[in-house]
């Protein structure tokens, strides 16, 4: 009788036996191809080790928007061609308001940026720049960086009430004069940096002395020995392995870390991205995620990783 205890019993035995018996049947089949073919060996095996050591937390949903700064230095250019701070604070933010469903309160707002980017985070989070920033070659002679100065109106008016905590990965320029003590003093808004302590371009110590200058509550992501590729790479394009004649080098170099895998450093970035940002901009109780403990981190896998935290002055 279908209302009997032992045919649902037997219902559900033998969808289980059929699904253990369907995953054993694809691991044997997968495990054959890696050992016996290299191709899949080196797409699927990394997949298969990364699995067993992602940090465990759940996240609610956010909606992620990537626009691209290009060579703008994140700032209106002098001539007023490229307007790319009024895009992004009276354009881009309302559009992206207006197309999805989203909360549009400032304790929802977040911004993070790799290199580069995360020069552009720590801008539109308080850190004015020094006077030595308008001297860097890649500045240019129109002085347009000027309007971004510690101290000037026109800095203090770039910052938007909505944006509640920042990200900076790998943040460039600290190294190459564009802030002093006073100007990174300025920065009041909540932020997780991420950093390789063998990064060779934004320079670690460096960036330590942002996050040790800034007066919010901040933290510090460090990965032991990685280089400016450290938390957030792109997943290298297969082209990416072939010898470059006109680099003289193959690009793989680009998007890899000589010591870190790249998934492991994207799993351990989302986690404590989630955890961070969850926490600043959704109010939710996620700060035992963010106090050493290594919380979601199976026994051993935080090895390489060191995380500390400074409460605002």
């Amino acid at each position: 009788s279908k209302r009997s205890l032992v045919y649902h019993g037997w219902v559900t035995l033998s969808a289980t036996l059929l699904g253990f018996g369907i995953g054993t049947s694809l691991g044997i089949l997968l495990a054959v191809g890696i050992v016996y073919n290299r191709a899949m060996d080196m797409s699927v095996m990394p997949w298969a080790i990364a699995s067993q050591t992602i940090p465990i937390l759940a996240l609610a949903p956010m909606i992620i928007v990537m626009p691209d700064g290009g060579v703008s230095w994140y700032i209106n250019d002098y001539q007023n061609k490229v307007r790319w701070e009024d895009m992004f604070i009276d354009e881009f933010m309302p559009f992206i308001e207006t197309a999805y469903r989203v909360r549009q309160k400032k304790e929802f707002r977040g911004i993070a940026g790799l290199s580069m980017g995360g020069y552009g985070a720590l801008v539109f989070g308080g850190a004015g720049l020094a006077a030595t920033a308008l001297d860097h070659p890649r500045a240019g002679d129109s002085g347009a960086l000027a309007q971004h100065l510690a101290g000037s109106d026109s800095h203090a008016a770039l910052r938007d009430p909505r944006l509640k905590a920042i990200m900076p990965i790998g943040p460039w320029g600290n190294a190459q004069g564009m802030w002093d003590a006073a100007g990174i003093a300025q920065m009041d808004t909540p932020m997780l940096m991420m950093a390789g302590t063998a990064d060779d371009v934004s320079n670690y110590a460096a960036m330590r002395g942002l996050f040790e200058g800034a007066a919010s509550d901040r933290y510090l992501l460090s990965f032991q020995n990685a280089g400016h590729n450290a938390a957030a790479p792109i997943p290298a394009p297969s082209e990416s392995w072939a010898m470059s004649d006109v680099l003289g080098w193959a690009p793989f170099d680009h998007y890899a870390d000589a010591v870190w895998d790249t998934l492991r450093m994207n799993n351990i970035a989302q986690h404590f991205a989630a955890a961070f940002m969850g926490m600043h901009l959704r109010g939710e109780a996620l700060a035992p995620f963010l106090d050493g403990s290594w919380q979601g981190f199976a026994q051993g896998t935080a090895l390489g990783l060191t995380l500390e935290h400074l409460p605002a002055r």
